[in-house]
């Protein structure tokens, strides 16, 4: 509703938000991928409206479920796409014991090298496989070259015709 409606949809979403916060949610996880693009959307939004009415704002990231499934099988923030969103979503790993952001980053940036470095060697590999085959092809050709027998010319073939022809 918030894209076709979205002043009756906002007093919704602030809702959810709201009982999140009374049950002591430190985030949403939705299995909607609509649901979670409204919600992180107009999370920023919403504080603003509740700061500048003097209420609390919410510090509450919102989910995709397979982004938590795959933080918990150790995928990084950015890969599963984390910096994506619209309300500051890395948080979350730190809440959870999985590190600090600065770690995450680190570790980011090692695993960003690990993979430069992977894709480099695959195409060294790839360009002396190429040129091993390049080689192999080259002596085949030549060991062709030297098997084949030489031609000569035929008797009678007028290849000899004019020394024929001299010597009478």
């Amino acid at each position: 509703h918030q894209l076709t409606s979205p002043k009756e949809a906002r007093p919704l979403i602030e809702r959810i938000f709201e009982d999140a916060a009374i049950n002591g949610a430190e985030v949403i996880a939705t299995a909607c991928p609509l649901c979670m693009m409204n919600l992180d959307l107009r999370l920023n939004e919403i504080n603003k409206t509740r700061q500048e009415a003097g209420k609390s704002t919410f510090d509450i990231p919102v989910y995709y479920f397979t982004e938590l499934i795959g933080l918990a099988l150790g995928g990084k923030s950015k890969e599963l796409g984390l910096d994506r969103h619209f309300y500051p979503a890395k948080n979350i790993i730190k809440r959870v014991g999985l590190g600090s952001a600065s770690e995450l980053e680190a570790a980011e940036a090692v695993a960003a090298a690990e993979a430069q470095a992977a894709k480099k060697a695959a195409a060294d590999a790839k360009q002396a496989a190429k040129a091993k085959a390049n080689a192999e092809t080259a002596d085949a050709v030549n060991e062709t070259a030297e098997d084949a027998p030489q031609a000569t010319p035929a008797a009678g073939s007028g290849s000899n015709k004019g020394a024929e022809e001299v010597s009478q």
